[in-house]
């Protein structure tokens, strides 16, 4: 999946937290996922949690789950 953000979206998406291989975080610039934009994401199987919705803490980040 890395590999294809970055073939699709190259230096406007930054990848963090991906050394387990099993979720990441993947920072877009100049991209604004709106409801619609979500919607649509969703329609393909694609699930996006976007990161302002998270109560992101050191404690929250070790015991995520998706």
């Amino acid at each position: 999946m890395k590999e294809r953000l970055y073939n699709e979206f190259g230096d406007r998406v930054t990848i963090h937290g991906d050394s387990t291989g099993l979720h990441l975080i993947a920072e877009f610039e100049g991209i604004y996922f709106t409801e619609s934009l979500l919607s649509r994401i969703n329609d393909y199987g694609v699930k996006v949690y976007p990161v302002e919705l998270l109560p992101l803490t050191k404690d929250f980040i070790q015991t995520i789950s998706f």
